[in-house]
């Protein structure tokens, strides 16, 4: 039987998209961005210790790219607005 890995961090982004013009994540690159943060956390090596997920709706599309990290269940708004470092430092994405 296969050994259950358990993330330090886990982050969760909002990737839903939105019918009919709604506001949504997904408009504002939360796919691209998950991309991003994915390949970040594989080249410091820490794939095994933090987790990024997309999630459907967090409920807070008019603040921007919308994601909540655990374990702390801290939300994290704006984040398209924010840098990949701001993020990497919330999730304490170090060599």
């Amino acid at each position: 039987m296969e050994s259950i890995i358990k993330p330090k961090k886990h982050l969760f982004i909002c990737s839903r998209y939105r019918e009919g013009g709604a506001e949504c994540c997904e408009d504002k690159g939360a796919l691209d961005l998950i991309l991003k943060l994915k390949k970040e956390v594989v080249r410091y090596g820490k794939a095994q210790e933090i987790f990024i997920t997309n999630s459907g709706c967090l409920g807070y599309c008019q603040k921007g790219i919308t994601g909540v990290l655990y374990p702390s269940g801290e939300f994290l708004f704006q984040m398209d607005q924010m840098s990949l470092e701001q993020i990497k430092e919330k999730l304490e994405l170090k060599i």
